[in-house]
C-alpha cells in the first residue's frame, strides 16, 4: 500500500483501493469487496498514527490569478465510499479516469517521510540506549519518555519534560511494569549517573 502511495506521489482512496483491488482479484480466492474493506481498513490505522497525511486542496477560483492550496486544522474524515460500486468497475476494468465522480475524488493523500524518519530516529536511539543501560535499568522507561515527549510536545527540539508520576503511571500499566514502578528512583540514579548527560532533571 505504501508503495502504491509513493509512486503516486498523491492519491485518493478509492483510487488507491482500485489499483489494488485490481491487482488481488488475480492473486486470491476472497471476495474483493471484503479485501476493499480490508485494504480501507488498513489504511485508516495508516492515517491515525500519522503515516500518511492529508495533502492540502486547492479550492478553484476563476477570478483568481494563483490558486493557493488550503492547509486544514484537522483532517477530513474519509467519505463512505460505496465498495461495492468500485468492485463493478474493478470487474468491468473500467478505466482509472472514471473515478472522478466519488466522493473522495478531491480528497488526496501523500506519505508522512516526517513520520518515518522520526521513528528510525527513535529506534536508533533506543538501541542505543538499551546497549549502554542494560540490564541495569528497565529500557522501557526510555520509550516513555519518548512517547510521552512527542504527545505533549511533537515540535520540541529535545523531549519535552516527563514527571516522576507519569513514568510510574506508565509503568504501571505494562506487563511486569510494577516492579520497575515501585523501584524507579533506583533507574532513574542510575540513568543521571550517566556522563553523557542524555537525560537533565528539571527542578520546581
Amino acid at each position: 500500500m505504501l508503495e502504491e502511495v509513493i509512486k503516486a506521489g498523491q492519491v485518493a482512496l478509492s483510487k488507491l483501493l482500485y489499483v489494488m483491488g485490481s491487482r488481488a482479484k488475480e492473486s486470491s480466492s476472497t471476495p474483493l469487496v471484503d479485501q476493499l474493506s480490508f485494504i480501507k481498513e488498513t489504511f485508516k490505522k495508516l492515517i491515525n498514527h500519522s503515516y500518511i497525511k492529508q495533502c492540502p486542496h486547492v479550492v478553484p477560483e476563476p477570478e483568481a490569478d494563483v490558486q493557493v492550496p488550503i492547509f486544514e486544522e484537522k483532517t477530513v474524515l474519509i467519505p463512505n465510499l460505496d465498495l461495492s460500486a468500485l468492485v463493478t468497475q474493478i470487474e468491468k476494468g473500467a478505466d482509472c479516469s472514471d473515478l472522478s465522480e466519488q466522493p473522495d475524488a478531491h480528497i488526496l493523500w501523500q506519505l508522512n517521510v516526517k513520520q518515518f524518519h522520526m521513528e528510525l530516529r527513535n529506534a536508533m536511539i533506543i538501541a542505543a540506549l538499551e546497549r549502554k543501560f542494560k540490564p541495569f535499568v528497565d529500557t522501557r522507561i526510555f520509550n516513555i519518555f519518548i512517547d510521552l515527549g512527542y504527545v505533549r510536545d511533537p515540535w520540541h527540539k529535545d523531549s519535552a519534560p516527563v514527571s516522576f508520576y507519569d513514568l510510574k503511571s506508565e509503568l504501571s500499566r505494562l506487563n511486569g511494569g510494577e516492579a520497575t514502578s515501585k523501584n524507579l528512583h533506583e533507574h532513574l540514579e542510575i540513568i543521571g549517573a550517566c556522563n553523557s548527560v542524555i537525560f537533565q532533571r528539571f527542578l520546581r
